[in-house]
């Protein structure tokens, strides 16, 4: 069991600014002291719990590690802390934009946050590694929106300072952007909405055209192998495994089938070897009886109305 510094007040985090551990509203993350991998909010991602959670007279916000060890990933994640190979942590919190407030030595403050969770990370971007969410529904918040969003607060509210941080966006940003120059801070705002709605929207289109071109490839698939499967070149246990070697590979699939000689059936066999000059030589019952069994066979097979007849 180890001891992870959740928050360190005096810190400023890759945000930009930093967390008084006064102000952090435990309530939440107390009642469910939830234990994530890299903030992935997934029932799979919980690692475990926090334990002895505790606010130090130094600012620090402390907490103990308590792994599921029921759980695999879990254990092997555990084995590494304890050996002291994964040594960071990362808290997630809700907050308001009220609550950011400029310090007197010109550094953000977050005044006051809910903590959501926290998790183990490999590589924290400081000793003080955070992440935000969107209060209302759990969202996470890009680190250049919450940069954005600092600094145009800086530029549009009054802080009784002269440090005045200025919104920088490259050429290229601002084309994507569509806008001309980032002096107003609202085109800005929207336009970067805009354009996460966009991406947001591209990657469902995505998500059904991956779907819909996996279950043509599976159609596909399954059509190749039942084929195979009524020609004799595959039996039917051989099923499963060929379409999914289809759906991966499927012109690897085809030559493999392709190259199996298909089942032939006795008739066709001892028709092929009898020939049509058998057939022309049966007129009678006594030209079948002369036939070779195998032929008299492939007559009987190939034109039962034909052999009815000579014997009616």
């Amino acid at each position: 069991m180890a001891t992870f510094v959740l928050n360190d007040e005096k810190v400023k985090n890759s945000y930009g600014f930093r967390i008084p551990t006064k102000g952090i509203s435990l309530k939440r993350f107390k009642a469910n002291p939830v234990m994530l991998d890299q903030h992935w909010n997934s029932t799979s991602a919980v690692l475990g719990r926090w334990k002895n959670v505790e606010v130090l007279e130094n600012g620090h916000l402390t907490a103990e590690d308590e792994f599921d060890e029921e759980d695999e990933k879990a254990k092997l994640i555990k084995g590494k802390v304890d050996r002291g190979f994964i040594k960071g942590v990362s808290i997630g919190v809700t907050f308001d934009r009220e609550h950011m407030k400029l310090a007197p030595d010109g550094v953000w403050e977050l005044t006051k946050c809910e903590l959501f969770e926290a998790s183990i990370v490999a590589v924290p971007s400081n000793s003080n590694s955070l992440r935000l969410y969107v209060a209302e529904t759990g969202e996470l918040i890009e680190e250049n929106a919450v940069k954005l969003t600092l600094s145009a607060i800086t530029k549009t509210e009054n802080f009784n300072t002269n440090k005045m941080e200025k919104l920088v966006l490259s050429a290229t940003v601002l084309v994507a952007l569509g806008l001309q120059n980032a002096d107003d801070v609202a085109a800005v705002s929207n336009a970067i909405s805009t354009l996460s709605a966009n991406y947001e929207a591209a990657k469902a289109r995505v998500v059904v055209l991956e779907k819909s071109v996996k279950d043509q490839a599976e159609l596909q698939a399954k059509t190749l192998v039942s084929t195979a499967i009524a020609e004799g070149r595959l039996t039917a246990d051989m099923q499963e495994h060929f379409v999914t070697l289809a759906m991966t590979n499927y012109e690897t699939a085809a030559k493999i089938i392709g190259s199996m000689p298909a089942k032939k059936s006795l008739a066709a066999t001892l028709i092929n070897v009898g020939g049509s000059a058998a057939n022309a030589e049966v007129k009678t019952a006594e030209d079948f009886s002369k036939l070779t069994l195998e032929k008299q066979l492939a007559f009987k097979e190939a034109h039962p109305d034909a052999y009815k007849e000579l014997f009616a």
